[in-house]
């Protein structure tokens, strides 16, 4: 037997129909195998396509709820959007806490920050023989070693745009530069605090000799980070316009004392 003949035998049958009551005049219709599949094809084919149409070009798919959820298409495009939202506040609200739990650390923990010291070797003093290179130097020895202990330079280029009032919640001083100018370490010390907060940008503090600590704040890019030795003059960051409440490119300055904040201008001594 060949395969035309086994196809030919397996189509070898007759669907006859004929009516179901008995009082009804007999009409019976009779389809071969091979007519019946062909038809049983079209239909099927006709039933999938208007199924498709409806599918595509009504709102017939919206009515039908889906296996796993009672949402709509609409709506889950809306329960996706606020679970991102959802997620993106999570993050946000985890990075806060990181950062105001190091603040709270600084606050708390500045008294009882130690600064490593570095025996130094002693170098004898030149003597002033009418220079006034050495009589200025001099100077600047003999105010280091009194009570105030240590002098501080301006820590920007830039004119400063606003100044220092605690009154009005401002605890420093604004130098007013463009975006991505070098800022500079006020004085000797070790950097406690390099990173990201929402309202102040980027930020660095830095201890110095004498429980100070200076804070300069909206910065674009800091180079510096916890625990590096910074040296007066050194860039540390670069100016910017970053954190909630910096209204332009700008350097916010603010030095500390023991708890007290204290006018950063009458400690600069190139202001």
């Amino acid at each position: 037997m060949n395969i035309k003949q086994a196809i030919n035998k397996l189509f070898d049958f007759s669907i006859v129909f004929v009516p179901g009551s008995a009082y009804t005049k007999i009409h019976s219709r009779t389809f071969n195998g091979k007519k019946s599949v062909t038809y049983l094809l079209l239909l099927i084919i006709l039933v999938a396509s208007v199924v498709t149409v409806l599918w595509v070009y009504t709102p017939l798919r919206e009515k039908i709820p889906y296996a796993d959820s009672y949402f709509n298409e609409s709506d889950l495009k809306i329960v996706d959007e606020l679970n991102r939202k959802v997620n993106y506040l999570i993050k946000e609200l985890e990075q806060l806490k990181s950062t105001n739990r190091k603040l709270n650390e600084i606050i708390s923990n500045a008294d009882t920050i130690n600064i490593p010291n570095k025996e130094v070797k002693k170098e004898k003093s030149p003597k002033i023989q009418g220079s006034i290179y050495f009589a200025f130097t001099g100077l600047l020895r003999k105010l280091q070693q009194e009570d105030q202990g240590i002098i501080f330079v301006k820590p920007a280029e830039g004119y400063i745009s606003r100044g220092f009032d605690p009154d009005n919640g401002h605890y420093g001083i604004d130098f007013s530069i463009k975006s991505g100018s070098p800022i500079y370490a006020a004085a000797n010390g070790y950097v406690i605090f390099s990173d990201f907060s929402v309202d102040d940008g980027f930020t660095v503090i830095i201890m110095h000799k004498g429980e100070y600590l200076t804070i300069y704040k909206h910065c674009s890019v800091v180079i510096k980070k916890p625990r590096e030795r910074v040296f007066q003059g050194e860039i540390i960051a670069l100016s910017g316009n970053t954190g909630r409440l910096s209204y332009g490119p700008h350097l916010h300055f603010e030095v500390w004392h023991r708890g007290s904040v204290i006018d950063p201008k009458k400690l600069i001594m190139n202001n």
